[in-house]
């Protein structure tokens, strides 16, 4: 092989290992930002997920007990005191608030949803 063909085939390597690395915005989850700070729940820190048709719709979601799940998301909202939330499922905004209090994640979270359709979107990934 020359070199030509030797850095022609590097870079087309290269690319295909990025794009295949590339977050799908379609796979995402239930993100949390405040202030600077993010918290991404991946599946599997969710040890249960219900959906509730009430008004506003309710996701039910339990979370693993660890390090990397629970306790990574309570400082989260520790930390964020007073600041203002956002949560987005698969990058779509869903809600904002403003965190007032710590919450122990382990214990449940209910998640408000706008719409019945999207807490039963957000109950089927986490299942």
């Amino acid at each position: 092989m020359n070199k030509k063909t030797v850095s022609i085939t590097l870079i087309t390597l290269v690319t295909a290992l990025m794009t295949g690395c590339e977050k799908s915005s379609t796979d995402s989850g239930l993100e949390y930002k405040a202030g600077n700070s993010f918290f991404h729940l991946k599946k599997d820190c969710v040890l249960q997920v219900s959906s509730r048709d009430v008004t506003p719709p309710v996701v039910l979601i339990t979370v693993k007990q660890s390090d990397k799940c629970s306790e990574e998301f309570n400082d989260f909202f520790l930390n964020n005191l007073n600041n203002n939330l956002t949560v987005s499922f698969n990058g779509e905004k869903i809600m904002e608030a403003k965190i007032l209090s710590p919450i122990k994640t382990e214990r449940g979270i209910n998640q408000s949803i706008p719409d019945q359709s999207k807490a039963l979107k957000i109950a089927n990934y986490y299942k």
